[in-house]
């Protein structure tokens, strides 16, 4: 992930899919390769491994209750890393109902006009 941060570049939008809970988004397996983030951890990998401002982020996670996880993510950068000017001003969408993980992936011009979609803007 880290690696894919960082090959972002500006303007670009960036898309993070996952399998999800409440809890975390990542893979859908458990195991010895298992991976997955919490808001915590993609926070910090969003302020220290992204350098680029991307047009907006989206997450595009399964989830089992509505957690807001980009509103955790935003609220945890804001709190955490106000040096990230990278971020400032940075939409992240996500979803704010369960939706398969076969719906396929909005494009970035048509987040704003998905209902089940919700945004929060990143203020650092």
């Amino acid at each position: 992930m880290a690696t894919y941060l960082a090959g972002v570049q500006a303007g670009e939008p960036l898309c993070i899919r996952a399998h999800g809970n409440d809890e975390e988004i990542g893979d859908a397996e458990a195991g010895a390769k298992d991976w997955g983030w919490t808001y915590k951890k993609l926070a910090r990998m969003l302020a220290t491994h992204l350098t680029a401002t991307p047009s907006v982020v989206l997450i595009r996670s399964c989830a089992e209750e509505v957690t807001n996880f980009p509103t955790q993510m935003a609220v945890r950068l804001e709190a955490n890393w106000p040096g990230a000017n990278h971020l400032d001003g940075v939409v992240i969408y996500g979803y704010n109902t369960s939706v398969k993980v076969s719906t396929p992936v909005p494009s970035p011009q048509q987040l704003t006009k998905n209902v089940q979609i919700q945004p929060v803007i990143v203020s650092l």
